[in-house]
């Protein structure tokens, strides 16, 4: 049984096309996760400055070997939800603390055009958030239960995603960029 886009890779390249593939996948998908691991490490570090790196690094994999030997995303999904709850809260808990410091306000430079380094930057985070996601859509496909309306759900969902970060990112950055604090 192989995926659409290993059945179509499969068609045009052969199986050293597919191994190509499917190894250029594999390696994304490796480093994507590596990379989470590593900010999540950060993050547990910066709020748990008693626990080293390596301990937040062992003890996120052993978090993480349970869900990742499920055999597919559907079992998965009970998690994702539950970490965009607690995402929604904690976005929610920024975002109410920064109203009950002080009115918003829109900053200067909301409003300029951002530097070359940082236009780099935005596009680096904003390929590295959606550039995954041809190698996951497909697959996702097959399981689907109308695999034809995949297109549509993938770009309402792209879509949806898109406004959530402008919102979320706009908000929070014109609530704490008048800080005293210096967040930028």
């Amino acid at each position: 049984h192989r995926s659409v886009y290993s059945a179509l890779t499969h068609a045009a390249l052969g199986q050293t096309g597919v191994l190509a593939l499917e190894g250029s996948m594999i390696a994304v998908l490796l480093g994507a996760c590596a990379s989470m691991q590593i900010q999540a490490a950060q993050l547990i570090g910066t709020t748990m400055p008693q626990v080293t790196y390596h301990q937040t690094v062992v003890g996120g994999a052993a978090l993480l070997v349970p869900a990742v030997l499920q055999r597919t995303l559907r079992g998965i999904s009970m998690i994702a939800l539950i970490g965009l709850v607690v995402l929604c809260v904690g976005v929610g808990a920024v975002a109410t603390n920064g109203l009950l410091i002080g009115a918003p306000k829109l900053a200067s430079d909301l409003v300029t055009l951002p530097s070359p380094s940082g236009f780099a930057a935005f596009f680096g985070v904003a390929a590295f958030a959606f550039g995954g996601t041809q190698a996951i859509i497909l697959p996702i496909q097959d399981g689907m239960q109308r695999p034809s309306e995949a297109a549509s759900a993938l770009i309402v969902a792209l879509l949806s995603v898109s406004l959530m970060y402008v919102v979320v990112g706009f908000t929070l950055a014109c609530i704490y960029a008048p800080s005293e604090e210096g967040v930028q």
